[in-house]
């Protein structure tokens, strides 16, 4: 019995890369191979498959590549490819070589793209047929086109995945750049306004802002009324009082306010300048966001993709083109017509002033992000009077993270009317009776610093009524207890 010819398939990147494509062009092809699948790349986008910029690829092809950012096979924002005679020409590219099965890795605008392209397929191949540019066995055999779509982009604005490949590393990126420009700011008491690329998603800005503590963050989807500038000088004035020495204001390109005036870094500088007399910096990050080396995450995530891409396409069906997705930590498929109508349709709320339906499209974690950088930003009005006490004690090995964890849980207790106490030293300081208040204003630079700021031990609770009375001297009515099991 005749064994089935191995099933052809071209890997594409389409308009700005990010960081993590190469891993998912390596397992793609590696695995693809695996699986006994012939892998062919197709160079510069979409450009490429207009042009027959088609190769086949090896085991070794993609050696030595997964530590790279960007794209090695190239990528472009193809105005070509948005005329059907161009896209027909793509067509013939792919009936040259008797390419059925596609991977797009790429943003809203490449996969739109290319469900488009899956769309018009069967008319295309009747047209080509007809003109004579393609044999009746190319038709025959090339009758449908089987699609396989990967969100690959920084901005993380691709509806019904909770991260894009590319969007970990570029977070990084902007933490480590910011924490630069914070030693500085604190340094010589400086507001830094930093403008970060996003175009007219803020899920960069909005994640920053909680990983960096910064005190204001403008973003499309939620813009601010026309009295922004009192707001944000009465909000810098406040943190002054409670002895912030530095300002980190980020802002995402496409921010606007209420009436869709556009707020800019170089606009909030003025302000903060002429109103506070703060001395004021912009810095820019741009590309620096989607260049560099991809970090663990998006190495991971463009391996697991990759490898899912092959597994979908052997299993697809003709009429159902796919786009994979993260939901948590699995990989989903979902019908690519509707995850890309979906992307499309925030950017028309925000257009027509519906930010509300827009955060709600982008959904919960969005939601619940905006809500969050709002109150841990913002000090609380009141340090009297709050009505119950907490604890904070960190257990095991020092990890990063531990001060993060802290810094929230202060701040939001407070905004809460709760005390809280750190205890150091774990479980000997607590016996000891080692507490110390923390409060809105002393937790201030924790997200930044690894380690434990409390200090931590490896070592058990092991006289448990002394822990209860230390407790109960404190009167701590809650414990949180940070760490790993020791």
């Amino acid at each position: 019995m005749a064994q089935p010819l191995p099933k052809s398939i071209a890997v594409i990147t389409s308009g700005s890369d990010s960081q993590g494509m190469n891993s998912a062009i390596r397992a793609i092809v590696r695995y693809g191979l695996r699986r006994n699948c012939r892998i062919f790349f197709v160079y510069e986008g979409y450009e490429g498959l207009i042009t027959n910029k088609v190769e086949e690829a090896k085991w070794e092809s993609v050696s030595n590549i997964i530590h790279k950012g960007g794209t090695m096979i190239g990528a472009s924002r193809s105005e070509s490819f948005r005329k059907r005679d161009e896209r027909k020409q793509a067509a013939i590219t792919l009936h040259t070589h008797e390419i059925y099965h596609l991977i797009c890795i790429g943003g809203d605008g490449a996969l739109t793209g290319i469900g488009l392209f899956r769309d018009e397929w069967e008319s295309l191949t009747a047209e080509l047929l007809k003109e004579g540019k393609i044999t009746k066995d190319q038709a025959e055999k090339g009758k449908h086109l089987y699609v396989v779509g990967i969100a690959g982009t920084i901005d993380n604005d691709f509806i019904g995945t909770d991260r894009t490949i590319g969007f970990d590393s570029a977070m990084a990126r902007v933490i480590e750049c910011v924490d630069a420009l914070a030693s500085t700011a604190d340094s010589l008491q400086r507001t830094f306004v930093v403008e970060v690329m996003s175009r007219e998603c803020g899920a960069i800005a909005l994640t920053a802002a909680i990983a960096l503590e910064a005190d204001f963050v403008f973003i499309p989807e939620v813009p601010p009324t026309q009295d922004w500038p009192e707001v944000l000088c009465g909000h810098l004035q406040r943190k002054r009082k409670v002895g912030s020495r530095l300002h980190i204001i980020l802002v995402s390109e496409g921010a606007v306010d209420s009436d869709k005036k556009p707020i800019t870094a170089d606009n909030i500088k003025k302000i903060v300048e002429d109103k506070l007399k703060y001395d004021v910096r912009v810095s820019r990050l741009a590309h620096l966001q989607r260049g560099g080396r991809p970090s663990f995450l998006d190495r991971l995530l463009g391996c697991r993709m990759g490898a899912e891409a092959i597994n979908a396409l052997l299993r697809s069906e003709p009429a159902s083109p796919q786009v994979l997705c993260l939901k948590g930590h699995v990989i989903v498929q979902l019908p690519l017509s509707k995850v890309t109508s979906y992307t499309r349709k925030v950017k028309e709320e925000a257009r027509k002033g519906y930010y509300g339906e827009a955060v709600d499209i982008r959904g919960r974690n969005f939601r619940q992000k905006t809500d969050f950088v709002q109150l841990i930003a913002e000090p609380p009005n009141f340090f009297f009077g709050l009505s119950k006490n907490f604890g904070v004690i960190h257990v095991g090995s020092p990890a990063a993270g531990m001060n993060g964890v802290t810094h929230a849980f202060v701040r939001i207790a407070n905004h809460s009317k709760y005390n809280v106490y750190g205890i150091e030293q774990s479980w000997e300081g607590l016996m000891e009776g080692r507490f110390v208040e923390l409060n809105w204003g002393n937790v201030a630079g924790w997200m930044s610093r690894g380690g434990s700021e409390l200090g931590c031990k490896r070592q058990l609770p092991t006289d448990v009524e002394k822990i209860a009375e230390a407790l109960n001297d404190q009167n701590i009515e809650g414990l949180l207890i940070v760490g790993g099991f020791e």
